[in-house]
């Protein structure tokens, strides 16, 4: 079984833990991973920051990789709940898009 399958597992059994009752919908759900995705790029602008030698807060490489974790956990829970299979969407979109363009790389 392939890792996004597994994350995929998991997190839906994890997700049953978290919210016995069934409650979140797929506005929490895509909230949730905008907001990952929001902290992401908070994270990248705080090391750009650094990287300038300009003042402000700033974060470290462990805080950047933390939340590319994050992200992807979000994502694969609303393509769970939305019945997407990530890897299959991931894979069609991936080879369509190097067809397109006449590039051959194909995953």
């Amino acid at each position: 079984m392939d890792f996004l399958n597994v994350l995929e597992n998991a997190n839906n059994e994890r997700q049953k833990m978290w919210d016995s009752e069934n409650r979140l919908d797929v506005t929490f759900k895509a909230l949730e991973f905008v907001g990952e995705v929001g902290e992401l790029c908070n994270n990248i602008k705080k090391l750009k920051r650094l990287e300038l030698g300009l003042v402000g807060s700033t974060c470290s490489r462990e805080d950047l990789e933390s939340e590319f974790g994050d992200v992807l956990i979000t994502l694969s829970l609303l393509a769970s709940f939305c019945g997407v299979n990530l890897e299959e969407v991931t894979r069609n979109k991936f080879n369509s898009t190097s067809k397109k363009y006449g590039f051959n790389v194909f995953v």
